[in-house]
């Protein structure tokens, strides 16, 4: 049972009678990203690398709908939500990395990677909710724009063939 506020503000209560998940689920088409390391800073056993990375990725958004009974009465509506005709979203990605280093031997070093990595998406969704009785439809238009921060951590061994 769900409930959406009709035109009026109103909170009504539903029943869901069919579920479509999402067509076209959201797909990443491009990522490129470059890492410029800022200075270097080496001991006899440490290292430390600190890195910034620039770059782009887009990424097209799928769409959902799911059929609705009205409680209590024969009123049956769809709603849905879709990327309306906006195509795919492009977003600028900054990333600042950090890797540290600790000689084991003369070949061997273990390793440690941290990036913190930020984009926005800036695109519009569309929610259509429509009257399967009267087939009178309202659509409202929603700016996504949320703030995404990744964290990725990562550890391993590096071993020097030369």
């Amino acid at each position: 049972m769900i409930y959406v506020s009709d035109t009026q503000g109103v909170a009504l209560c539903y029943y869901i009678k069919g579920f479509q998940p999402f067509r076209n689920l959201p797909t990443v088409t491009g990522f490129l990203i470059f890492f410029m390391n800022f200075c270097i800073f080496e001991t006899n056993e440490f290292y430390v690398y600190p890195k910034l990375g620039i770059g782009g990725t887009s990424f097209d958004a799928g769409w959902t709908r799911a059929d609705l009974k009205e409680k209590n009465t024969n009123i049956q509506s769809r709603v849905g939500y879709s990327k309306g005709n906006y195509g795919l979203v492009k977003n600028f990605i900054l990333a600042p990395s950090v890797s540290f280093g600790y000689k084991l031997s003369r070949r061997l070093f273990l390793n440690t990677d941290i990036m913190l990595s930020y984009f926005r998406p800036n695109f519009r969704f569309e929610k259509e909710f429509r009257n399967l009785y009267t087939n009178e439809s309202t659509v409202e238009y929603f700016d996504y724009k949320k703030d995404i921060f990744t964290l990725s951590l990562g550890a391993g061994f590096i071993f020097v063939l030369h």
